[in-house]
């Protein structure tokens, strides 16, 4: 099965190589391949005429007969496309670890290296996971894992673990993956173990992978010996490098996680996801998801009683979660992208909804007041709120093109003069001069505010 991998993957390789807007060097003879791969024509043959059978190489008649690709490796990897960002800040990583375990000889040894909470124990998930489905290790091989941080400081459980639980992970690993995660962590003396392993790996009768980890990588923490037989190391970037859109792939799928565990529906306002969008995650992923999954444990249990959706909201996370306001106004063009402001989601085992909010502009005052949170905490929603406010009337000045001199034809002339004797009043006492801007956002707003109460007393009448 591995072999028919590796001829697959040359012949991808390959096609990557050629001048693709030349179809006609796209393609491949049985002895072209043949002497590249160094196998006899006859098994490649029959390699080559079973990936067409599986829709993975398209068949040339003629003479003599070509192979071509027919669908790209990339397109039907399910296995490292279930990544958030296997298409994005990871695919050049993913690209790599592939080539490196598809390409013909000895078993690779990986090195991932990142800072703590990067996604280095699930993408070493990802490679075992990969490497048993293209047949590289057995199909009953099991992932051994070793986290070095449990006996870091213990002198006597390296000695049990390494030297005697060493043998046999070595027996439980064959055919399979040893994952050394936090490598870094284990003392000088005891590194030499992992050396040891590393070259065992290699030969035919235990025929095991190795990867590492590292949360700190420093090439001067590792012998000559040990760089040398590392295939390929992997740097996976910070959570604050990989870009707000995947950060809202990984803070929905978060909530759809919770959403099962407790079997109800998750409603989440738009500017809790914005905060979990802006602030600073210290521990990467793995700190988004506790904070998730703790907000959420703490809402469940204040609607224990009822079997209502659950409402999450931003008083539910830790202080420093709310801080990610502050970051709104250097990322608003991209936030606003991303999120919808006047619609509440819906989160479900399943889907994700969303559900136009049906209130008036002064309801975000009262709903404020509604939520215990800090006078620091309002003002930074308030803040929030104001700037949002600002796009969205600049968008609608833009698009109506309303000045000063025409600005009657939207706004009553007694808002127009309230407004104007307000801000005069305000320029004296601040000593600043306000643009034409503020004059027109605030008469524009007054006038909504206005306006939603009247239709809610015509409605209350009715």
């Amino acid at each position: 099965m591995k072999k028919k991998y590796e001829v697959l993957f040359y012949i991808d390789k390959l096609s990557t190589k050629k001048d693709q807007n030349d179809p006609s060097k796209m393609v491949f003879s049985t002895k072209e391949l043949a002497s590249h791969l160094n196998i006899q024509r006859s098994n490649l043959s029959a390699i080559l005429n079973e990936l067409v059978r599986e829709n993975k190489l398209e068949k040339i008649a003629g003479r003599p007969v070509l192979y071509k690709i027919h669908n790209k490796l990339d397109e039907d990897d399910s296995i490292f496309n279930q990544l958030i960002g296997f298409n994005g800040s990871l695919a050049k990583s993913i690209q790599d670890i592939k080539s490196t375990l598809l390409y013909p000889g000895k078993k690779p040894v990986i090195l991932l290296s990142g800072e703590s909470g990067t996604g280095k124990s699930l993408l070493a998930k990802k490679i075992y996971e990969f490497s048993k489905e293209k047949g590289l290790i057995n199909e009953n091989g099991q992932l051994v894992k070793l986290n070095c941080k449990y006996f870091m400081n213990d002198e006597t459980m390296i000695k049990n673990l390494f030297i005697d639980y060493g043998k046999a992970a070595l027996e439980k690993a064959k055919n399979g993956m040893i994952y050394f995660d936090n490598v870094h962590l284990i003392p000088e003396k005891y590194k030499s173990i992992i050396y040891d392993l590393i070259e065992m790996s290699s030969l035919k009768e235990n025929n095991f992978m190795v990867v590492l980890s590292s949360d700190c990588f420093n090439e001067n923490d590792l012998k000559s010996n040990a760089l040398d037989n590392i295939s390929i190391k992997i740097d996976l970037p910070s959570l604050d490098k990989r870009g707000l859109v995947e950060r809202m792939e990984l803070v929905q799928g978060c909530f759809k996680k919770e959403a099962r565990k407790i079997d109800k529906s998750i409603v989440i306002e738009p500017e809790t996801l914005e905060c979990l969008l802006l602030y600073h995650c210290k521990n990467n992923i793995k700190q988004l998801v506790n904070d998730i999954s703790s907000a959420c444990s703490h809402a469940f249990l204040k609607n224990l009683d009822n079997n209502s959706n659950v409402y999450v909201y931003l008083d539910d996370f830790p202080i420093y979660v709310k801080k990610g306001f502050i970051f709104y106004k250097e990322k608003s063009t991209e936030i606003n992208r991303l999120i919808s402001h006047d619609f509440l989601y819906y989160y479900s085992k399943d889907s994700i909804e969303k559900i136009k909010i049906k209130e008036s502009t002064s309801a975000v005052y009262e709903h404020l007041e509604k939520q215990d949170t800090s006078l620091v905490d309002k003002s930074l929603l308030l803040k929030n709120k104001y700037n949002q406010l600002i796009s969205s009337y600049r968008q609608y000045i833009d698009k109506e093109k309303i000045n000063e001199l025409n600005i009657s034809k939207y706004i009553p002339q007694e808002i127009i003069d309230i407004v104007k004797e307000f801000l005069d009043s305000s320029s004296q006492k601040l000593k600043r001069v306000f643009p034409q801007e503020v004059f027109i956002v605030l008469s524009l707003h007054l006038t909504k505010i206005i306006n939603n109460k009247q239709i809610d007393s015509v409605k209350n009448l009715v």
